[in-house]
This record gives structure tokens, sequence and C-alpha cells, in this order.
């Protein structure tokens, strides 16, 4: 595992990556809806692809709070940029922990950029349904995952399955017969993250595909849907952080009755309105992220963060668009990306009208 030091070195390169590459390019690519090759490269080169990999493959071996803190780097520039290093980092998490030693074979090239991996499981894409079935020579899987990040340029599909016998997972690859991945569909948030419908059409799958037991399936899930939650929550804490930051920009800029606009009253307040937010969700996401690196279980709570985080992101990001005025609705002003964006991550990962009943079971028993 990474040291203290190591894990100050990644924070600090991210940051400097993310406001001398990334955010001059982003939105270039969420116009284009494509991460430029380039800019795959230079992720590799500064460890983006490995952050929660063993170094024995190749990889940082960095603890889940310091994934977070570097997605939410990453969000801050570029939200389709971060969502596409945390599916693949969540990818790599759960091949390394419960994989076998052909299947972490893969990590080699994973951590190291050279394929780029996805999960498909019912969380992170919708409630489609994907079934195997048992034959001799092993499964066959048919069905489609709707919405899967990652899902048109993946080389690596970590696949949620069901049977009458529950759920497991299996690996799929690029080039396997019958495994279509469809083209990025064109999403008004987010738009560069590769999400798309991966279907399988008969797809035969050996037995050492599937990853882990039939008893690691629900842990496996579990894990990969609070990685999920705590994500993109925080690719929502870099979303607010971005438009606080071109909002405090605009405001001590824009000259109206003799004054910069951030002199006013109503502006203050809004801007007050972001940075409170910001500090909050910052405070939650360091604390809950401390107890997931203790291997403790953080479904409630990484559910709660999921729902407060992004519906703070869309808060900010409109209150800047709002301090921005007419402007705000202009392209060569990225406010109105931010709102986009942030109005993504909401649905993203499971609707939060449906995650805020987790928080309500839980308090009515």
């Amino acid at each position: 595992m990474a040291s203290s030091e190591e894990q100050e070195i990644i924070q600090s390169t991210v940051r400097e990556f993310s406001e001398n590459e990334l955010k001059p390019l982003a939105s270039k690519i969420d116009s284009d809806a494509l991460i430029p090759a380039e800019l795959f490269q230079k992720l590799t080169s500064i460890g983006m692809f490995g952050i929660l990999c063993s170094q024995q493959y190749g990889g940082v071996g960095a603890p889940f709070e310091t994934m977070m803190e570097v997605i939410s780097e990453l969000g801050e520039a570029s939200a389709s940029v971060a969502l596409t290093c945390l599916n693949h980092n969540l990818a790599c998490s759960i091949l390394d922990e419960f994989g076998s030693k052909k299947q972490k074979s893969l990590l080699s090239e994973l951590a190291l950029g050279k394929k780029i991996g996805a999960v498909a499981s019912e969380s992170f894409s919708s409630d489609s349904k994907t079934s195997f079935m048992l034959d001799n020579d092993g499964y066959t899987i048919n069905g489609i995952k709707q919405y899967v990040v990652n899902g048109s340029f993946a080389d690596v599909c970590i696949t949620e399955c069901n049977s009458n016998n529950g759920a497991e997972l299996v690996i799929a690859e690029k080039g396997m017969e019958g495994f279509v991945q469809g083209k990025s569909i064109g999403l008004l948030g987010v738009r560069a993250s590769g999400i798309a419908h991966v279907h399988f059409q008969n797809v035969k799958a050996q037995k050492d595909r599937v990853l882990g037991t039939k008893e690691d399936a629900l842990t496996i899930l579990q894990l990969l849907q609070e990685g999920i939650w705590l994500g993109i929550s925080s690719i929502a804490l870099g979303i607010a952080k971005a438009s606080l930051d071109a909002a405090v920009k605009y405001a001590n800029q824009r000259v109206q009755f003799g004054k910069p606009i951030a002199k006013f009253e109503a502006i203050q307040e809004m801007i007050s309105n972001i940075t409170n937010g910001i500090q909050s969700i910052s405070s939650l996401l360091d604390r809950i992220s401390k107890v997931k690196d203790q291997d403790r279980n953080v479904w409630d709570e990484a559910a709660a963060a999921k729902v407060v985080a992004t519906t703070m992101a869309t808060k900010s990001a409109k209150l800047a668009l709002k301090i921005h005025g007419g402007y705000g609705f202009i392209r060569d002003y990225p406010v109105e990306r931010f709102v986009r964006d942030a109005k993504a991550i909401e649905i993203l990962g499971g609707r939060n009208s449906e995650l805020k009943m987790i928080t309500a079971k839980k308090v009515l028993g």
C-alpha cells in the first residue's frame, strides 16, 4: 500500500494535472463527447488507472480515501473523465481482491491503462437484466446492460448476471463472440464517459470467467455499490468546487452600477451557500472514506452521501449559473456544463428518490 508521503504526492500530481492539462480540454471533451487518446496516455502516466490496484501489478495501491480525493480533483476539471476513471478503478479493485490468479493477470494491463475496465452491475447501469445458464462447456449469457459507464470502449467488462441461483459476476472481454458494445449515447451530461448499452447474445463464457465464489457475489456487489455512491459523491464535490471558482471569478470581474457584483449582498449570499455546502460534504466524505478503509460497512452512509452530495452539486451549479446571468447560458462559460453534469450524476448509480428510502427504512426500523 502507498505510504502517506506517496499519497500526498499522488494528490498534488493530480491537482497539477487537472489544472494545467485537463481543465483546458474539458470544454472540448464535453462538446466532442470523447476523451482523446493522448489524454488517456497522460492519465496512465500519473497512475490514474491503477489507484486501488496492488503495486505488484503496476498499480498505486492507495486506500479508498485517496481515490476519492483523486476523483474529486478530476471531477473539478471534467466530470466525464472522473467518471471513467472511477468505474475503471472499481473494476480493478474487485478483480484484485476477488479474482483468481488467471483473472488477476488482466490487472497488469488494466492498471497501466493498456486496457480499460468497466463494471456493468444493476447499480451502475439501469435495472436491465442479464441472465446466464450453466451448460457442459461453461455459461451462456444473454441480455442487456443499459447505460454502462465506459460501455462503448471498455476492453474488460465485469458484468452482474442472474440465474435461478442468484447473482454472480462474469468477466467479459472485447472480441468475445456475441458481446456487442453499443455506441456512446448522446446524453445531456457526462457526455464523454462512454455510457452505452452492452448486449450479450448467446455469449459463451468458461467457468473460469466467474469472479469469486458464489458466496462472494453479494459481498462484491455491496462493495461496488458503496464505491459507486462514494465515487459519485466525490465527483459531485468536484463539480461544486468548480462552480464556486467560476462564480467567484465572474462576480469579481462583472461590474454593474459602478462596482463588481461581488459587492452585492444577494451575490454574497449565493457564494456563501455554495461554500457552506462544499465544506459540509467535504467533511462528510472524509469521515466515511476513513471508515470504509477500515473494512467497515458504510452502506447506509454511502447512500445518504450520494443523495446530499449530488443535490448540493446541482444546487451549487445552478447558483453559479444564476450569478453569471445570461452569460451562464453561453458555452464559452463552463457553468452550463456544470449544471448538466451535476444533474446527470444525480441519476447515475441509482436515483436519489430511491436512495432516500434506504435512509428512511433505517430510521423507521
